[in-house]
């Protein structure tokens, strides 16, 4: 299974964790399955994030390598902090935050699933910094005029 599949990992990861099971999972069943499923998160990162290539190519027709290169990066970093995971005790998590700092991202979910990350991490003036200009980035790509007011794209 490639990196490709991180994000369609979380997904079933996420419904199997929000459904009602036949019986209700003890703590330590609970920890054990988020254990595991950060295991198989970290076992997909290479090279400092969870990207399929190293940079950028609008020219291609994958968007995870075209307009939301950086999404997979930041939806692996944002779902480990979510469960707990601290980029200071976590080298791969560390990594992946400072890739994100570093990354030029362009597409719409890409840059919004890395403000997730800049709101889960503690609140330095830097990524205070990384997030306005997010922020704003977000801003100026979205319609402004004309039946997509307010979409982007």
């Amino acid at each position: 299974m490639g990196r490709a599949t991180v994000r369609s990992a979380l997904i079933p990861l996420l419904f199997l964790l929000a459904s009602s099971p036949l019986h209700a999972a003890t703590p330590a069943e609970t920890e054990d399955a988020l254990g595991r499923a950060k295991a198989f998160v970290y076992s997909k990162f290479a090279d400092g994030s969870w990207e399929k290539a190293p940079e950028q190519n609008l020219k291609s027709r994958d968007n995870t390598i075209g307009s939301q290169w950086g999404g997979q990066t930041a939806l692996a970093a944002y779902a480990l902090l979510a469960a707990g995971d601290n980029p200071n005790a976590q080298p791969k998590l560390a990594d992946a935050v400072a890739f994100l700092k570093q990354a030029k991202l362009t597409g719409t979910y890409a840059l919004g699933i890395r403000c997730l990350v800049w709101a889960r991490l503690p609140q330095t003036p830097e990524v205070k910094a990384l997030m306005k200009q997010d922020a704003a980035t977000l801003r100026a790509l979205m319609k402004t005029q004309g039946p997509a007011k307010g979409f982007y794209d």
